[in-house]
């Protein structure tokens, strides 16, 4: 396993401004309504597409349709849907038996999509961190230069790489403000970390500017994670990945509608994407009828 590499931490020029350093890289400079802060970014050329490289098993599916974590039996998911995003990592990694296990269950064909544990993302002091048994004085989550933090991901990459995974989630708390000195601990983490010919994906706060996003997706190589019936981004990235969780103003359990359906099936046209429901109960039945409304054969 490819070990860090730590690179010069950003800094902060003026009061308010964050620096974030590319070498030959054009300088942007761009504003946060808000927070009223000025970020700095310096962004590489082409980079939506510099080093990304799909492998034919990405290219020959333009579509991939699948739940978040296992809504049914294994077996039952296995012969109706080819791939799942691993939720439980989000909240513990398993142990590398049960990951071979997964594997060797799994069709040969079947794809893993890794959710990065909560403790690489979110603060000690967090609600969903919190209920994990953590000692106080270790420094993990908002993407910090830790030896926890870099344990924890070279597990991470570690099962990645049993799973045969090519993709890997990582989710943003909802809340957090964009501010400079967690954009710094992201610009140092994904700048820093072996890609192994992964593809990152996050998600982006909902307060967060779209300018904003799609400057920093571009600059880290990572790209946005959305509900597209929410939120869509128009800039270009190797794969298209939607998260199709409840509505605005609804509760947990959400079942999509026909109509609804037919935005999604429009919106994953002509691209490689990636469609997760993570709607609750109704999850698997309504993955099952997107595939058949978008004429998907298994």
């Amino acid at each position: 396993m490819d070990r860090f590499i730590p690179s010069k931490r950003g800094e902060e020029t003026v009061p308010g401004c964050f620096q974030i350093n590319f070498p030959q890289t054009p300088h942007i400079v761009f504003y946060l309504a808000k927070c009223q802060r000025k970020i700095s970014l310096n962004l590489p050329k082409d980079p939506a597409c510099r080093g990304i490289k799909l492998d034919n098993a990405i290219r020959k599916t333009m579509l991939k349709i699948g739940c978040s974590g296992f809504p049914v039996g294994q077996n039952t998911y296995f012969n109706q849907l080819k791939v799942v995003e691993m939720t439980p990592f989000f909240q513990r990694l398993p142990r590398i038996s049960t990951l071979e296990r997964w594997r060797r269950e799994a069709p040969k064909n079947f794809e893993f999509v890794v959710v990065a544990p909560k403790t690489i993302t979110h603060p000690l002091r967090s609600s969903r961190t919190s209920s994990l048994h953590f000692h106080r004085d270790m420094n993990i989550g908002h993407f910090k230069d830790s030896p926890e933090v870099r344990e924890i991901l070279f597990k991470t990459l570690q099962a990645a790489e049993i799973l045969q995974s090519r993709m890997l989630l990582f989710d943003i708390p909802p809340t957090m403000p964009p501010q400079p000195e967690f954009i710094g601990h992201m610009q140092k983490f994904f700048s820093t970390i072996p890609r192994k010919n992964l593809l990152f994906f996050w998600t982006p706060p909902k307060s967060w500017p779209d300018s904003f996003i799609e400057r920093l997706s571009k600059s880290l190589q990572i790209y946005p994670a959305t509900n597209p019936l929410v939120r869509l981004f128009k800039f270009e990235s190797p794969v298209q990945y939607f998260r199709l969780g409840p509505q605005s103003g609804s509760t947990r359990i959400h079942t999509f509608s026909r109509a609804e359906l037919s935005s999604l099936k429009h919106v994953c046209q002509n691209r490689m994407t990636y469609v997760f429901f993570n709607n609750g109960p109704t999850s698997f039945q309504d993955a099952l009828q997107f595939r058949n409304q978008a004429n998907q054969k298994f």
